[in-house]
């Protein structure tokens, strides 16, 4: 499975002030996060140890639990419930991140009607 990365996902300022505060772990652990909420196919939530974030987004573990604060703080993720071990969170704007195919009905339609390869866009 695949998920949709904006080209100006590394531009955004809320994720550059995480890679300044980090380094590239804090951008990759909301990478790692948004593929987590995608493959959860439910709205953008998400739940995960700190310990199995940390080993995604090869960063310490001490460090993926103050990246989940600080994009939590920032609004990038809301963190619905958390303990000492893990957390689940949802990225509250999750069409900004994961934006609809504008052309997946009409590709559907042209498939229906045969008017289309399986597995050509």
């Amino acid at each position: 499975m695949w998920f949709a990365r904006d080209t100006g996902f590394t531009s955004d300022p809320k994720i550059q002030i995480l890679g300044d505060e980090y380094g590239p772990g804090g951008p990759l652990a909301i990478e790692e996060m948004l593929a987590l909420a995608k493959l959860n196919n439910n709205g953008g939530s998400l739940s995960i140890s700190y310990a199995s974030l940390a080993r995604r987004a090869f960063i310490p573990q001490a460090k993926a639990k103050r990246i989940v604060a600080d994009a939590a703080s920032t609004g990038i993720i809301e963190v619905v419930e958390q303990d000492s071990k893990a957390f689940t969170a949802l990225f509250p704007r999750w069409s900004r991140w994961q934006l609809k195919d504008p052309t997946a009905a009409a590709r559907q339609t042209r498939r229906r009607h045969g008017s289309v390869t399986p597995g050509a866009r």
